[in-house]
């Protein structure tokens, strides 16, 4: 299990800038939660009257900008945590933006001279970064009624190397609920972590999905305006992290092992050994992690021997090239040892994906004008799919979306537009695997037992589902296969259907 550090820093009381109501207990209790829930090894807490760190010479802990300057620089002036270890930055109060950087705003910060005064979310990262542990989770409650005359708020940006949570978007506010004596995304981040069993929100993306609906409707029963809260995930694969190791599942380690296969075959070893690691720290003797973890060794080290039989190939009568099936056998074992055995291979039959293979369908794509002519085809597009058996020849197809980047959401000026599509953002999405068709009537009475549709056929698509009859198909779905199911997240669907396009 890897070590827990947390920097909590929360600010009622600002000398140049409207004071909150808050923001101090909010960061008071997300320190006990690390220390008293959580278990954090260490929790390094920064508001108003909080004591000194108990240090040789003692820390002061007044939310200045000095005294956090002071600290990021001197505490992280050497490597104190290892990649397998997480740090975690929460912060509460204002935030402002300036010459397109995101900057905190402490208690003595100048408005007028941010530069000199704010610390920017660039430099906090980068301090922690050089802590040594590979996942690093920011909190950013940092949009409470203020923001820099462009009218633009923090998160804009996006920082190299670390998960961030915003409590709104950059055009938006981060309102304080007098009822909870909370702001509204604390209260609903601490509800999160606490979840237990299944609905837990123990990864960063069910955390993101949980926060991204709870925000927005605390925010309408309190009668405020809305917030919707996103993060973003640098490098995309961090969006797998397990950010809770004890309220983790086993199935909660499925995406993270895809991600530390995909690494381990382009070769990326110290990626795939972290990521290794932090599968063993939710399963423990997960014997897929212990061995990866030892032929990542072998092959650091370069003593990868493998034995080959040399076997001389056999021309068939076509002229063609064939090899004996022991040859085969043994090609197998060979790039099972040097670790190709899995989703980075591209022979068809081969290549593999949580454990079934992989297939190769190809298809044609075509662009069209605004009148709807063809205008380019290309015939020679491949996809890589694997079939889930259900039972009874009926199987489903997933075919693997590859990862990127698009721009999420729609201009403020587009004809027929909704308010649900602003703001526009980059987001990053890492690769995964989408259902290749609709859920028919046949499947999903496969995996429910019933079939709700009015329209009959087997091979048509089901209807008649709603978003928690879609979700309890994903569950029963994760628990007849091993292999975990899930609806796609509003980013994912969307990065999928749009295919690349921009419009």
């Amino acid at each position: 299990m890897g070590r827990n550090w947390a920097i909590v820093v929360g600010i009622n009381h600002y000398e140049n800038l409207r004071s909150l109501n808050f923001a101090k207990r909010d960061a008071s209790v997300m320190a006990m939660w690390f220390q008293q829930e959580a278990k954090f090894e260490q929790v390094f807490l920064f508001t108003d009257d909080s004591p000194p760190i108990a240090t040789n010479p003692p820390i002061p802990t007044q939310p200045t900008f000095g005294h956090l300057r002071r600290f990021l620089r001197a505490q992280f002036e050497d490597t104190l945590l290892k990649p397998e270890d997480n740090l975690w930055f929460f912060f509460a109060g204002h935030g402002n933006r300036y010459k397109d950087k995101d900057y905190l705003m402490f208690c003595d910060s100048d408005p007028g001279d941010i530069e000199h005064t704010a610390i920017s979310v660039d430099y906090v990262t980068q301090r922690l970064r050089r802590s040594g542990a590979d996942n690093v989770v920011l909190f950013l409650d940092a949009c409470r009624d203020e923001s820099s005359r462009s009218g633009l708020g923090i998160g804009e940006q996006t920082h190299q190397g670390v998960i961030t949570f915003y409590s709104c978007t950059a055009n938006q506010k981060s309102w304080e609920i007098d009822e909870l004596q909370h702001g509204s995304f604390t209260h609903s981040l601490l509800e999160g972590l606490r979840l237990q069993g299944e609905a837990n929100c123990a990864t960063v993306e069910r955390l993101a999905q949980y926060l991204s609906y709870q925000v927005p409707a605390i925010n309408t029963r309190y009668g405020k305006e809305t917030q919707n809260p996103y993060w973003q995930a640098e490098p995309p694969y961090k969006m797998y992290f397990i950010l809770l190791e004890q309220t983790a599942t086993l199935r909660d380690v499925e995406p993270l092992k895809y991600q530390a296969s995909q690494a381990e075959n382009r070769g990326d070893l110290s990626l795939a050994k972290q990521l290794w690691v932090r599968v063993l720290a939710v399963s423990r003797g997960d014997w897929e992690a212990i061995e990866a973890i030892e032929r990542i060794a072998l092959r650091q080290r370069g003593s990868f021997e493998p034995t080959i039989t040399t076997i001389e190939p056999v021309t068939s009568s076509s002229g063609g090239r064939s090899i004996s099936s022991e040859g085969e056998t043994i090609r197998q074992k060979f790039l099972r040892w040097v670790g190709l055995g899995s989703a980075g291979l591209e022979t068809e039959g081969t290549s593999k994906a949580f454990g079934l293979p992989l297939w190769t369908v190809e298809f044609e794509t075509v662009t069209v004008d605004e009148k709807g002519q063809v205008i380019k085809r290309d015939s020679h597009k491949q996809a890589k799919f694997f079939k889930e058996d259900l039972g009874n020849g009926i199987t489903l197809e997933m075919v693997s979306i590859p990862g990127g980047s698009f721009k999420m959401g729609s201009p403020s000026g587009e004809k027929g537009r909704s308010s649900s599509e602003s703001p526009q953002h980059h987001v990053n999405v890492p690769a995964f695997f989408m259902g290749r068709f609709e859920v028919t009537q046949e499947q999903y009475q496969q995996v429910m037992g019933k079939n709700p549709s009015y329209f009959k056929g087997e091979k048509r698509p089901v209807e008649g589902v709603s978003c928690n009859d879609a979700a309890e198909f994903c569950t029963k779905l994760s628990q007849k296969t091993g292999r975990k199911y899930r609806l796609p997240s509003e980013a994912e669907w969307e990065y999928a259907s749009r295919a690349g396009t921009t419009t």
